[in-house]
């Protein structure tokens, strides 16, 4: 299981971070502030868009996980 395949639906790394974020709400909301804030402070610069940066294509792509599957939606 890597990350590289969280965006693809039912994927092994896909249900597993959506049943992880479907167990720990407040913990994903806490990452994307803290996501959002790492961005603005160090990396504004270097990643305009907060959309482009990194950390934040990764905390969308887990969210995303989250949506894909019925079955981990609380």
């Amino acid at each position: 299981m890597t990350v590289g395949d969280l965006d693809v639906p039912g994927s092994p790394a896909g249900r597993a971070y959506g049943r992880f974020l479907a167990d720990n709400p407040r913990f994903c909301t806490r990452v994307q502030q803290r996501v959002a804030s790492y961005w603005a402070c160090y990396h504004g610069g270097e990643f305009p868009r907060l959309a482009d940066y990194p950390g934040h294509r990764l905390i969308t792509a887990m969210r995303a996980a989250l949506t894909q599957d019925s079955d981990l939606r609380t």
